[in-house]
């Protein structure tokens, strides 16, 4: 059986030169990130966070996001990278229920990341990672009310633990 590890980058940082390993991590994880996300090894600490109600449990997290690509590439690929980004934290937040927000600006360019909230890309996207998980997520968007006249409103999409 093999013995218990906190994590790849431990190993490799313990047994590779550093100026090799710069390499090694350009080739495993692309260009150098400003900050790392470290996570505990285990979930022991989100366990303390469990907060009971009612025979329920709420496992509270919060997420402040960013962008990903210039401001000047196409919405869609905006919209694409961000999804990509968020996906990638929500999958490594799966050990606690998370809150996730999208928030634009209210004038061009943003006002093209405006969508409907009932089928929207960022309503369907979220929604998957909802049931993945069983976590309520709670997302402010910038909706666009097709029936209406396609007037903008800032609102906010839930996404409940069990499909409806």
């Amino acid at each position: 059986m093999a013995e218990e590890f906190e994590s790849l980058d431990k190993i490799l940082e313990k047994h590779i030169p550093s100026e090799e390993l710069k390499i090694v991590q350009r080739l495993l994880y692309g260009s150098t990130p400003k900050r790392t996300l470290s996570l505990p090894a285990t979930d022991s600490n989100a366990r303390k966070r469990v907060l009971e109600r009612h025979g329920k449990k709420t496992k509270p997290l919060g997420l402040s996001n960013q962008i990903v690509l210039p401001t000047s590439a196409p919405v869609e690929n905006q919209r694409s990278a961000l999804f990509k980004r968020i996906g990638e934290i929500i999958d490594v937040a799966g050990l606690a229920a998370m809150p996730f927000a999208f928030c634009t600006r209210e004038r061009l360019p943003w006002t093209e990341f405006a969508e409907p909230a009932e089928d929207g890309a960022s309503t369907k996207f979220l929604s998957n990672y909802a049931q993945k998980y069983g976590m309520v997520i709670v997302s402010p968007i910038l909706e666009r009310d097709e029936v209406h006249g396609d007037v903008l409103w800032n609102t906010a999409v839930i996404f409940p633990i069990r499909e409806q």
